[in-house]
This record gives structure tokens, sequence and C-alpha cells, in this order.
């Protein structure tokens, strides 16, 4: 490939890139900040912040490159509120990714999916013997059918997109419903 067609490839996926819906951002305020958020998604980050869920990073999935698969990732949660909120969303899939960091680097971790609350403990008391340096412990959603490699084919991208959407419509009116507070 030459310097030219390479350039000429590089600017019409920016080009296509651009066009691609999901790639757009709205500004939202989230406490006292303004942060950019995916626009198909804006309305639920907002609405998990206001219930109390604080994000740290979230992804509509992108239609046009395939990656069609959302997430939203927090930090400083009640774990057991979250729960209830996501029991009746089986789209979901649960994960807690446990970060030995220092100020620089990350240099260690310990990834589980759908842990229970012993299997956390577990995690947390393990992840604690390295006490010098602060354990950032996040919790990711991610749409369940991540799982299936079969859907990670681009026959599969309208129905994943779908699908994704739909779940995060659900997490939305839960949160905003306070389905938690009963």
């Amino acid at each position: 490939m030459t310097i030219e067609e390479r350039d000429s490839y590089y600017k019409k996926l920016m080009e296509e890139q651009a066009a691609d819906l999901t790639r757009k951002q709205s500004l939202v305020k989230i406490g006292e900040d303004e942060v950019e958020v995916d626009a198909l998604i804006s309305d639920c980050v907002l609405s998990l912040n206001d219930a109390g869920f604080k994000t740290l990073y979230s992804c509509s999935g992108h239609e046009l490159d395939f990656f069609t698969q959302g997430y939203v990732m927090f930090v400083g949660f009640d774990y057991d509120r979250l729960l209830v909120i996501l029991n009746d969303i089986p789209e979901f899939i649960i994960e807690h990714d446990f970060r030995i960091e220092d100020t620089y680097t990350h240099f260690g971790s310990m990834h589980l999916v759908n842990p229970n609350k012993d299997q956390i403990d577990l995690a947390r008391r393990i992840m604690s013997q390295y006490g010098s340096y602060a354990i950032c412990h996040r919790l990711v959603i991610r749409l369940s059918f991540w799982e299936d490699s079969n859907r990670w084919t681009s026959e599969h991208r309208d129905q994943n997109f779908k699908e994704t959407m739909e779940a995060f419509n659900k997490l939305k009116e839960a949160v905003g419903n306070g389905k938690d507070r009963n």
C-alpha cells in the first residue's frame, strides 16, 4: 500500500465515522462537571448519575465499525442497589475489575464476572494486601451477547445494535422509575 492509498483509506474511514450517529456526543452535566457522553445513551448515563450511581466511562457501541456492544463503568456505587435494578435486565452482565495502581501505572488486576458477595469480599481481601497502593474497584455492566462469539459478525450487527439500545432504555427506565427504592 502506498502512502497516498493509506492516507485515502484513513480519510474515508474518518468521514464514515463522522457520519456514524453512534459516535455523536452530547454534553451533559454530571455534578459540577460537563462531560461528553455518547448521544444515544446520554439520558441513561444522566439518570444513573442522578440516582447516585457515579459513572466513570460508557459507550453506546459503534454501529458502522461493528463494535456494537455497549457498556457502563461505575466507580463509587452501591452494589446492592445496582443489583436490584439489574436483576430484571438479563441483557447485562456484571463484571468487577479490581486494579492495583500507583500514581503513574496500573500493575495488577483481578477480574470477576457475575461474582457473588463472598467472591467480591475475597477479592478485596486479596487486593488489600498491596496496601501501599491505591486499589480501584470498578464495576462494568456490559451486554450479555458479548460472550457469544457467533454474534461478533457483520450479519448480526443490526440485531446487536438494536438489542444494545433496548437494554440501555430498560436500564434508564428502571433507574428513572426508582425501582431500587421500593
